[in-house]
């Protein structure tokens, strides 16, 4: 399984259990997420860098959801497209 599986594995998760805000800190849940799961060892920067691809290749859409004044970049997922 590869980091982007993992990752968008994640995102299924989150968005069936009603939570698809995605935030900066996350991808450290998307790495234990891949751990306790497919025992897949990975650093959250490699899980970061996939976020960011996914996004640019419109793989997943997302809406800007920052809260104002916050460091913390958050996004909401609108859509994943071409998945298995």
């Amino acid at each position: 399984m590869t980091i982007r599986d993992c990752l968008i594995a994640y995102l299924k998760s989150r968005a069936a259990l009603s939570r698809p805000v995605v935030s900066s800190h996350n991808m450290e849940d998307c790495k234990k997420y891949a751990e306790n799961h497919y025992d897949i060892l990975h650093n959250v920067s490699s899980y970061e860098r996939e976020w960011r691809k996914l996004r640019a290749e419109g793989i997943v859409e997302t809406l800007d959801a920052t809260i104002p004044n916050s460091k913390e970049k958050r996004w909401w997922i609108t859509k994943i497209n071409g998945l298995k």
